[in-house]
């Protein structure tokens, strides 16, 4: 017989270890690569508002995408993917990929990788605690 923590734990595994649970970080890469170059492509021809407009629709919403699952990975693989946003937001804002980034992400009003993972992760332990979200979830956070 199961208990609640048991099953809950199940469907974790199961979903982590399920081909939609896994993560293809080069497919990510690849994918936000060509992202990348289309800002350097278009950067020229549009106004920055536009620009960042297409950086939340098409390179950070790849980030946001099961986030919670994947932003405690190894830094091998969260590594390649940072430099990818970085490259990003220097071209919107016309910058050598060698300066610093803060205060072109501040400039954006965009949050890097990192914060986005802490943003993302006390949202959703917040929304647990406070019964927000689906009870698997609350039940899931519980000791």
């Amino acid at each position: 017989m199961y208990n609640k923590l048991n099953i809950s734990n199940s469907l974790v595994s199961f979903w982590m270890n399920s081909k939609a649970g896994s993560i293809n970080f080069r497919e990510l890469s690849k994918k936000l690569s060509r992202t990348c170059g289309m800002f350097f492509k278009v950067r020229h021809l549009l106004p920055t508002t536009v620009l960042v407009s297409l950086y939340n629709s098409l390179f950070s919403s790849f980030l946001q995408y099961r986030i919670i699952v994947w932003g405690l990975t190894y830094e091998v693989h969260r590594r390649p993917i940072y430099l990818l946003q970085k490259k990003a937001v220097g071209a919107i804002a016309f910058k050598s990929f060698t300066s610093p980034s803060t205060p072109i992400f501040s400039k954006l009003k965009s949050l890097k990788l990192c914060e986005l993972f802490e943003s993302k992760l006390l949202t959703f332990v917040y929304e647990s605690v406070n019964m927000v979200s689906p009870i698997f979830f609350t039940n899931f956070l519980k000791l």
